[in-house]
C-alpha cells in the first residue's frame, strides 16, 4: 500500500486549501484557549514547549510521553470545529469518493478483519453481536465488518456515531441505529435503557479528543463484561514524531492528544479495561518520513527501486518495537477499575 492508494495526489493538493480555513477558525478563537494537563490522566510535570506546529503550542508528558495542544480549544470549540471543518467537507465530497475502492480493500477490509480478530464469536450471546462504531467516517468498515459477521451465521445489531455532519448522506437509508448530539449524553441514555454493547471500535479518533480518558470510562459503562473495545490512533513515541518533531505529519491542529502505548496501558488500567492486543503495524512510516525534502524522496525511491529488503527490514524493526507513527489497540472490559 502508497500513501498516493488511500489519498490520491490528484485531489490532496487542493486539501491543503481547506485545512488553512480550519486553521483559521482556531487562530481567530485562540483567546478561548485553556491550560490543559495530561489526556492519559497522569498527574505530573511535562514539557511544557515540546514542539510548536503551526503556531500551537504542543506539550509532552514526562511519564507517559503522550503529546497533546496546550493551551488547547474548549469541548465548546472543538464540537464547532468538527460541525464546520472545510477539511472535512472537502474529504467527504472529493477524497472519500476518489479513493472509495483503493480505501474498501486496502483500510476498511483489513480494519474488520482486525476487530473480528479481536473478538471471542465463540461465547457471543444468542448469536447476535451488538457494536457500535465511533467516528464511522463514511462507514465502510461497519459494512465490511456485518459482511463478515453475517458469514459467520451470526446477526450484527449496529450503531454508529459520527460528529461530521457532511457524512449524514453516507447512512441514509442504512440499517443503522445512528447517534446524535452529544455522545456522552448519548452513552447515557443507552445505559439508562439497559442497552449493552459487545463490541465498540473507533479508527483514527482518539486523537481528536480533548478528554480521551472520558470517552473510555464511558465506553467501558457501555460494554457488557467481557466485551471489547478496538481502537487505532496515531503512537506520539513513534520513530517519524522522535526524528521530524515539528515537522512530523502525525502533529497537527486535529491531533490534539496524541497517545503513545504507555498512556493507553495506563487509561485502560483506570477505566476498567486490560490490554489485549498492542500492535505498530508501521506500514507506510518510511514513506512519510521521506516525504519531507528532495533529497530524503530521492534517498527512499533509490533504496524501494534498488534495495528493498533493506527497507523492508527497517520497517519490520519499527514495526516489532512499537515504534510506527500507527497504533492499534484491543482492550478487554472487566470489573476491577485500578486508580
Amino acid at each position: 500500500m502508497r500513501i498516493n492508494d488511500i489519498r490520491p495526489k490528484s485531489v490532496m493538493d487542493s486539501a491543503r486549501e481547506a485545512y488553512s480555513r480550519d486553521l483559521n477558525f482556531y487562530k481567530s478563537n485562540v483567546h478561548e484557549f485553556q491550560a490543559r494537563t495530561c489526556p492519559a490522566g497522569c498527574k505530573t510535570y511535562f514539557d511544557l514547549n515540546f514542539i510548536e506546529q503551526e503556531g500551537f503550542n504542543f506539550s509532552r508528558c514526562r511519564i507517559c510521553f503522550s503529546i497533546f495542544m496546550n493551551p488547547g480549544p474548549s469541548e465548546d470549540l472543538v464540537t464547532e470545529f468538527y460541525q464546520r471543518s472545510e477539511n472535512y467537507k472537502y474529504w467527504a465530497k472529493y477524497v472519500y469518493p476518489t479513493s472509495k475502492q483503493n480505501r474498501k480493500t486496502l483500510l476498511s477490509k483489513p480494519r474488520a478483519g482486525y476487530v473480528l480478530d479481536s473478538l471471542d464469536v465463540e461465547n457471543i450471546p444468542q448469536k447476535k453481536l451488538r457494536v457500535l462504531e465511533l467516528g464511522a467516517g463514511s462507514g465502510e468498515v461497519l459494512e465490511s465488518l456485518i459482511e463478515k459477521i453475517n458469514g459467520m451465521g451470526l446477526e450484527v445489531d449496529a450503531y454508529v456515531y459520527e460528529p461530521n455532519p457532511d457524512m449524514d448522506e453516507f447512512y441514509q437509508n442504512k440499517k443503522y441505529s445512528v447517534i446524535k448530539g452529544s455522545f456522552f449524553e448519548a452513552a447515557r441514555k443507552l445505559v439508562r435503557e439497559g442497552i449493552g454493547f459487545d463490541l465498540v471500535y473507533a479508527f483514527e479518533v482518539v486523537e481528536h479528543l480533548l478528554n480521551p480518558k472520558s470517552y473510555f470510562l464511558s465506553i467501558s459503562e457501555l460494554l457488557r463484561d467481557g466485551g471489547n473495545f478496538v481502537f487505532s490512533t496515531p503512537n506520539a513515541l513513534s520513530a517519524e514524531v522522535l526524528l521530524l518533531r515539528g515537522k512530523s505529519t502525525t502533529i497537527d491542529i486535529e491531533h490534539i492528544s496524541l497517545l503513545t502505548p504507555l498512556s493507553v496501558f495506563s487509561m485502560a488500567a483506570q477505566c476498567g479495561f486490560s490490554v489485549e492486543r498492542v500492535e505498530t503495524p508501521g506500514k507506510l512510516d518510511l514513506e512519510l518520513m521521506s516525504d519531507k525534502n528532495v533529497l530524503s524522496r530521492l534517498i527512499y525511491y533509490f533504496f524501494s527501486k534498488t534495495w528493498p529488503s533493506l527497507l523492508n527490514k527497517l520497517a519490520k524493526l519499527i514495526s516489532e518495537n512499537l515504534l510506527s507513527s500507527h497504533s492499534r489497540y484491543s482492550l478487554q472490559k472487566h470489573s476491577k477499575i485500578y486508580t
